[in-house]
């Protein structure tokens, strides 16, 4: 659904940029084999909006490379990244983690290797397009 939305380099670097000057409340990490990137995942923390004493990591994206991601490798890959968030939103005192899975590629995979991790579904996303 968002495909056809235009990459903006500016709106990524002031994401990037809050992983170091705002690294208490934004995490971003990748997964490297040598110089090439397999994995990232940008997630932010807060407070749950309607309720009190609640702290949510928000999972904004999590990516595998395609080349790796039909493999044993793509598996490493992910678990590396969710082992990282959770560390991450441990130690900011996070009560849950949130992943917000929207892309619509590999539906049943992803379903599948969150549920192996022991993550239950909480819901769906759904979309419009209006323009």
């Amino acid at each position: 659904m968002f495909g056809d939305i235009p990459f903006s380099d500016a709106k990524f670097d002031r994401a990037f940029d809050k992983t170091l000057t705002e690294a208490e409340q934004h995490l971003g990490l990748t997964v490297s084999l040598g110089n090439r990137v397999l994995g990232c995942c940008y997630c932010s923390i807060g407070d749950y909006f309607i309720g009190e004493g609640a702290r949510i990591a928000s999972v904004n994206t999590i990516c595998v490379d395609q080349g790796a991601a039909n493999g044993l490798l793509g598996g490493k890959v992910a678990l590396r990244l969710t082992k990282g968030i959770e560390v991450w939103a441990r130690s900011r005192r996070s009560t849950h983690i949130l992943y917000h899975v929207t892309s619509g590629i590999k539906i049943r995979q992803a379903d599948e290797f969150f549920r192996k991790i022991g993550m239950k579904q909480i819901g769906g996303s759904y979309g419009v397009r209006l323009f």
